[in-house]
This record gives C-alpha cells, structure tokens and sequence, in this order.
C-alpha cells in the first residue's frame, strides 16, 4: 500500500481520533469475555480439553484475518501479499498477539467468570507500560507511572483476595494467571507492533498475523483432539461478530501505534474492564454490582490514569 501522507499522519495523532479509536476498539474488547463463553455453549466446546478452546480461538481469529485482508484487497484492487522481509514481522507478530496471547486468554475465559476476566484485564496497561520502558526501552519510567502501577495492582489485588462467594474472589494459574499471561504477550506485541508498522501498512501486518497465528491454533487444536460438535447458524453469527471485534479493534489499535506513541495509545485501555465488566454482568447475568468489585474496579482506573496522564509523559521525575 501506499506511504501516508502528511495530512493522514495529521488525522490519526489527532485526539480526536485516538479517543474515537481507542472507544470503538476497547468497547468491542470488552464484549469479547462474554462471547466467547457463550460460543462455548453454542458450538459444544469442552472447556475441560484446551486442544478444544484453542481450535475454536484458531477458527476465531483465521476468520478475522481474512476480513482484514478482504479490506486491504477491496481498497487496493489487489491481491495483498506479503513481501519476503515482511514474513519474519508476521510470524513473530503473529505469535505473540494472537498465537501466544489467545491461547493464554482462551484457557482464562474458560476457568474463570466473565466479570474477574475483564477486571484482570485491566492489567494489560500496566504490564505493557512495564515491558515498554523495561525491556524495550522505548519509553521512560517515572515516579508517577510507578504509582499508577501500585494502585491499579492494588485494585486487581483486592479481588484476587477476596475469598467470598458467588465466584467474585480467588485466583487460580489456570484461570485469571492465564489472563494475565494473555497482557503479557499482548504487551510484548504491541512493542514489537509498533517497530514493525514503521516499514510495513499496519493493516497488512494485521491481517497476515492473524491468519497465521489462528491456523497455528487450529492445527495444534485439531492434531492435538480438539473437537467442535455442533454449528448452528446463530453459532455463526456470534463467530462473525468475534472475528469483527479482533479485525476492527486490533486493525484501528495498530494503525493508531504506528502513529503514536505507545502511552497515547493505552491512555484510553481502562475503558475495556470497565465495558467487560458491565457487559458480562448483562449478558452472563454475572455479580459485578458488589461493593468491592467496584471499589477494585475503580482503583483500576486510577492506576491507568495516573500511568498515563499528562504529567507522566515528561513533566514527572524521571528514574534512571
């Protein structure tokens, strides 16, 4: 595809359309928790057998990436294929945003409520903001990004805890320790989005990487025993939302990387709890209305705030 123009690097850094963006893709992140477990239940998968969870995932995000590629293809005219250099970004974005990340998240939502996912979701901000500034070092930890991290663990911390009823409280590895996992590759891969799409169209590598990442799934689900036993056309319908939710919020958050910085971007994440929360409560009929789940909630959204508001950005100490 084309270089983008003065006036399109404009538009996309514009604030405007960083909320707008970042709205649309954490809104259609925030019903996924609830899809996915009620496309267990309509497609048969035995949450019990992974190999079964990563085949439905697999199915999930192939038919995501075609969408995104039909788009490309339909705005170019043309067969979108990839160059010899531009595999290797594919392969490894490929692994670790969808590959990696889903098979993580899957497992998450298959052992734990709808509600607790998208609470312990909110620690993908923090995790990423750590990975970014740790690892990568793209940006700088200052003492303001350290406090937001402590409250918006506490937040997480406060549910984890909690050992009351109704399947509110706790924490299992296999379970929200997965969901987790699930932020870590995701933090991973937005570092390495953001190095790619300097060189490659952020919706070509978006496309490829699906598609990649879900027939790896596929093929080790379906190797490994994993089974669908029944596709009803309502079942379909969900599928194709799914995929819609992973091309649309996956293809407007990497185009917007590629124009910003990665902290901009992430500034607006608290709002993906905040609808998974509320959305796995009307859809699940899950408890998300307790005085602590609230209270955690809350914390959470502080500790993104803080993280990334203005004064984070270079008007705080900075740590060496």
């Amino acid at each position: 595809m084309s270089q983008p123009s003065k006036n399109s690097t404009s538009f996309f850094t514009r604030n405007s359309t960083v909320l707008l963006g970042n709205v649309i893709s954490c809104g259609l992140w925030g019903s996924a928790a609830p899809c996915i477990k009620v496309g267990y239940s309509m497609f048969g998968v035995d949450t019990a057998n992974v190999f079964s969870v990563w085949l439905f995932a697999g199915m999930r995000f192939t038919l995501a990436g075609l969408m995104v590629l039909l788009v490309v293809g339909l705005s170019d005219r043309r067969l979108p294929i990839p160059t010899r250099k531009e595999l290797l970004p594919i392969v490894i974005l490929g692994a670790f945003q969808t590959a990696i990340q889903y098979a993580c998240y899957y497992i998450g939502v298959a052992n734990s409520t709808g509600v607790k996912v998208s609470l312990y979701n909110g620690t993908g901000p923090f995790i990423t903001l750590l990975v970014t500034c740790l690892i990568f070092g793209t940006e700088k930890l200052t003492l303001r990004k350290i406090s937001g991290c402590i409250v918006g663990f506490s937040g997480i911390a406060l549910v984890a805890l909690d050992g009351g009823s109704g399947g509110v409280g706790g924490f299992t590895l296999i379970g929200e320790g997965m969901v987790i996992g699930a932020a870590l590759a995701s933090a991973f891969a937005s570092s390495f989005s953001k190095s790619f799409t300097k060189k490659m169209d952020a919706l070509l590598l978006c496309g490829y990487q699906f598609v990649f990442g879900g027939i790896v799934m596929m093929i080790l689900g379906s190797l490994c025993g994993g089974q669908i036993t029944r596709i009803a056309p309502s079942g379909c319908l969900l599928l194709t939302y799914m995929g819609l939710i992973s091309s649309v919020a996956f293809g407007v958050r990497m185009i917007l990387l590629k124009y910003n910085p990665v902290s901009k971007v992430t500034i607006y994440q608290f709002l993906t709890p905040i609808f998974g929360v509320f959305l796995s409560a009307l859809i699940l009929k899950e408890d998300a209305f307790r005085f602590r789940m609230i209270i955690s909630l809350a914390l959470v959204v502080a500790g993104i705030y803080l993280v990334n508001s203005v004064g984070a950005a270079g008007k705080t100490q900075k740590l060496t």
